[in-house]
């Protein structure tokens, strides 16, 4: 009977039931759907290169290019393509698209 169905409500129902019932269906499908999200970006995460990773988490933290191409032992054009490539494989389309689809990817800690 409850396939797929979050809850079963008997006639006559309670109002505040039938509320309660449709406020946990609407926060499980929002979970679902973070879930999905989350999945999906650690997958694109996991197909980064470790040196793509290591620029990526540079750039999240706000370094400069300059910085971060001294830290790497790369010139600043070299940052530069490998920023192109990260914000490719993420499907990013700005640098604060990319630092919140970093933020949505880390792990809950429960």
């Amino acid at each position: 009977m409850k396939l797929g169905a979050v809850d079963f409500i008997e006639k006559p129902y309670d109002a505040e039931v039938l509320l309660g019932a449709v406020k946990f269906a609407l926060s499980r499908q929002a979970n679902d759907a973070r879930d999905a999200q989350r999945t999906e970006l650690q997958q694109k995460l996991a197909a980064l290169s470790p040196h793509e990773r290591q620029l990526l988490e540079a750039l999240v933290d706000g370094r400069p290019h300059k910085s971060i191409a001294h830290d790497l032992g790369l010139n600043a054009h070299t940052v530069e393509i490998h920023r192109a490539s990260v914000m490719t494989k993420m499907q990013a389309t700005s640098l604060s698209h990319l630092v919140r689809m970093m933020l949505l990817a880390a792990p809950l800690n429960d």
